[in-house]
This record gives C-alpha cells, structure tokens and sequence, in this order.
C-alpha cells in the first residue's frame, strides 16, 4: 500500500551528474539560500541508521515494504531523510538511515496508522534488528542549518 506519493532516493531525470560539480540533486541558484524549508530548530535533529536482517529468502520483501514506508514518508515534513539501502554482499540485510525534525516527530510518525500496517507487514519476515545506532545530525547536504 503506497500512501501519499512516492519517493525514492535517485538521480532525477533530465538532471546531469555535471550540474553543481557533481551534484546529483537540483540546487538553489548560485548567491541564493539554501532552500531550507525550515527555521532555526530548538531541539537538536534526531537520526537512526542500522541494519534489518530479514529471514532467509525474504530480503527483496523487506526492501520493498521499507520503500512503501519511505513514499509514505515524502509528504512528512518532520521526515528530512529516509534511506533504503542493500548491502551489495548480503541479499537479506537491508540498511535504514533516518533523519528527523526530533526524537519526538519520529515516534510520532510510527503511531500513523500506514506505518503501523508496513510495520505489521514487515514484522513476520524480520529475523533481527543489527548494527543500530540513534544518532543526532550535525548537518550536511539535505539538512536544515543548525542554530547554535
């Protein structure tokens, strides 16, 4: 079930690896802001990064309902990144990396009710949760600036 749009991590189409010296993502013109759509934040970013092993057999099935999660994710404006990624030597380790508003949008998001339906869906092929670290983003490319 994909609910509210899609998103997934890759290069646009029409948008050259050249642009912005190397950039795969549009960006704001030369002298302009960096289009961050938000303000100052008063509580420090809240990130997750880690590794679901699935059952056996099951990693492709997993990807996908991760994936589901992330669409459902687009239109979340306390949602700045969810990654899904493969480990390239292991077809059933699939890897998530989150960054949010704060700790708190992010237990808010798993209460919704689509995320509880991807979570059920997911849960009887997840044979563990591995290499899981909370993390707290200083900043990068895609992320708010941070006040001091």
């Amino acid at each position: 079930m994909i609910e509210d749009g899609v998103f997934i991590a890759t290069r646009p189409r029409g948008l050259s690896h050249q642009r912005g010296g190397g950039d795969w993502s549009p960006s704001p013109p030369r002298g302009s802001p960096s289009g961050a759509i938000l303000g100052p934040m008063a509580q420090p970013l809240y990130g997750m990064h880690g590794r679901m092993v699935a059952r056996p057999g099951h990693g492709d099935e997993l990807a996908a309902i991760l994936l589901e999660a992330a669409a459902g994710l687009q239109v979340d404006p306390e949602c700045l990144l969810y990654v899904v990624s493969r480990a390239a030597n292991d077809p059933d380790s699939v890897w998530v990396t989150e960054a949010w508003t704060s700790r708190d949008a992010h237990a808010a998001s798993l209460e919704n009710p689509g995320a509880r339906d991807l979570i059920a869906r997911a849960r009887p092929i997840i044979a563990s949760f591995e290499d899981r670290a909370e993390l707290r983003p200083e900043g990068g490319k895609g992320l708010p600036a941070q006040s001091s």
